[in-house]
C-alpha cells in the first residue's frame, strides 16, 4: 500500500530516505505534473510503499523518530469506516471499527 511521509524542508529528504531505507521502506519525492509537490505548509513530500503491517502504530513512531519527520500519512484510529480499493480504484472492501 501507499501513504506518504511529510517532511521539513527539500534539505532534509536524502537523509530521511536513508533512514526509511534501514527500515526497509522504500521512497520517493511526491511529484505533481513532473514537478516536486508539497503539503500545504510548504512541506516535501515522500511516497513510500509499505506492505501490511502487524503492528501499524510502532511503524508510525519509527517513522515520526526520523529527524525531519513531521507526520505520516498512516493515519492511524482517525476513521471509523475504512474504504479499500484495488489498483484501478474500485471499492473491494468495507471495514467499519466495532
Amino acid at each position: 500500500s501507499d501513504w506518504s511521509s511529510d517532511v521539513c524542508s527539500s534539505d532534509l529528504v536524502p537523509l530521511v530516505q536513508q533512514k526509511l531505507l534501514e527500515i526497509g521502506i522504500e521512497s520517493s519525492l511526491w511529484n505533481k505534473n513532473g514537478d516536486p509537490a508539497f503539503s500545504d505548509n510548504g512541506n516535501s513530500i515522500l511516497d513510500c510503499k509499505i506492505g501490511p503491517q502487524e503492528n501499524p502504530r510502532e511503524l508510525q513512531n519509527r517513522i515520526r523518530n526520523i529527524p525531519g519527520v513531521v507526520d505520516t500519512g498512516l493515519f492511524l484510529a482517525m476513521a471509523d469506516v475504512v474504504l479499500v480499493g484495488d489498483d484501478t480504484f474500485k471499492l473491494t472492501r468495507e471495514l467499519k471499527r466495532s
